[in-house]
């Protein structure tokens, strides 16, 4: 009886503890919503105490949420074109799902760079193995980050005065090096093999002396093999070049779409600007506040993007602010959370249904 209690409370005390993490889990994730809130949001309060319903011209609002359906739809069809390339068949819910992940883990972690090994482990779960689970959200990211620098140098050459700001511009060519700075990382592993594993061997062998690392061998090993397999599975990617093409146009689809966001979220709200000029300080936008290391760059990028909606009036302003972060940062918070929430229910049936059975054989 006293061996059965022990196993008992044992079996209990994995339960407790991981219900426990999930809880801190959504408390964390609340408070860093509640916090970019209100650090958003704190100074407008006298502009919020009359929502302006009227006279809004709502064909632009359901145009600004077709711009964020068009965002999902491209990264749901690139990861559901590499999950075909990879496995041969198509599968819908699970690149929709990677997809929410990847945004959800991007838009609570600092410098939007958080989702790509949540995005590998959930691949890995549904049974890819390391290297293709890896190469499919690194292959994403690559294409998304030289889709905008392209983007962003084309606008540059192209309507360099939109803005007359000297500050933004130096920032935005500093972005576009950051948007390029990882692409030729990963280039540089999988191009430059020896040369890159002396890189990491010296890091790790600097980690142990700093006693970071306990197992200097035994990680090395582990590091190597991981970023070989990776190195594989990114190198079968590059010799299909029709696939990457297509992952560079729906990125450039993606990419674009984010930027005519506040255009017509500002025709919305009754602004005057033209979608070429609004598209163009968005893009400058964007590139200038990438290396700000706050949550979705919180903070930065709503002082920047007052550079857009400054023509509103005082009531309109707050809101379309508001508006806009909802449908570019908030949206997307939400939409994991309830790929999380959907998948915790399966998985708790799934279980309920296996208990049942071991039960029933039993009998």
């Amino acid at each position: 009886m006293r061996e059965h209690r022990k196993n008992a409370g044992a079996a209990a005390f994995p339960i407790r503890k991981k219900t426990i993490g999930t809880i801190i889990f959504i408390l964390l994730n609340i408070s860093v919503i509640a916090v970019t809130a209100i650090l958003e949001f704190s100074g407008d309060t006298a502009q919020a105490q009359k929502i302006p319903f009227l006279g809004l011209n709502f064909r632009f609002l359901f145009a600004a949420a077709g711009c964020v359906l068009l965002m999902v739809s491209a990264e749901t069809l690139k990861y559901l074109l590499m999950v075909k390339s990879f496995t041969g068949y198509f599968d819908v819910k699970t690149a929709f799902q990677v997809t929410a992940i990847g945004k959800y883990y991007d838009n609570i972690t600092p410098l939007g760079s958080g989702g790509q090994p949540f995005q590998i482990y959930f691949l890995s779960k549904k049974g890819l193995s390391k290297g293709v689970a890896a190469s499919m959200p690194v292959s994403s990211y690559i294409c998304s980050n030289i889709s905008f620098a392209l983007l962003a140098t084309i606008v540059m050459i192209v309507n360099s005065s939109v803005t007359g700001s000297v500050a933004i511009h130096i920032a935005a060519r500093i972005g576009i090096l950051c948007y390029l700075f990882i692409p030729f990382t990963i280039t540089f592993f999988t191009v430059a093999p020896r040369a890159a594993d002396s890189v990491l061997q010296f890091f790790i062998k600097l980690l142990h002396q700093l006693h970071l690392i306990k197992d200097e061998r035994s990680t090395r090993n582990k590091v190597l093999l991981s970023v070989d397999e990776y190195r594989t599975a990114i190198r079968g990617m590059s010799k299909k070049r029709g696939m990457l093409l297509l992952l560079l146009l729906l990125s450039l689809v993606y990419q674009s779409s984010m930027c005519c966001l506040p255009f017509f979220i500002l025709r919305t709200f009754g602004g005057a600007a033209t979608m070429a000029e609004s598209f163009c300080i968005c893009v400058f936008i964007y590139a200038a506040v990438t290396f700000v290391p706050t949550p979705g760059n919180s903070g930065a990028a709503e002082g920047s993007f007052y550079a857009l909606f400054s023509g509103l009036t005082s009531n309109y302003l707050f809101w379309a602010m508001l508006v806009w972060r909802f449908f570019c940062y908030y949206f997307f918070i939400i939409l994991g959370g309830c790929v999380f929430g959907y998948n915790a229910i399966s998985q708790r049936k799934e279980k309920i249904i296996r208990q049942k059975c071991a039960i029933n054989k039993g009998e």
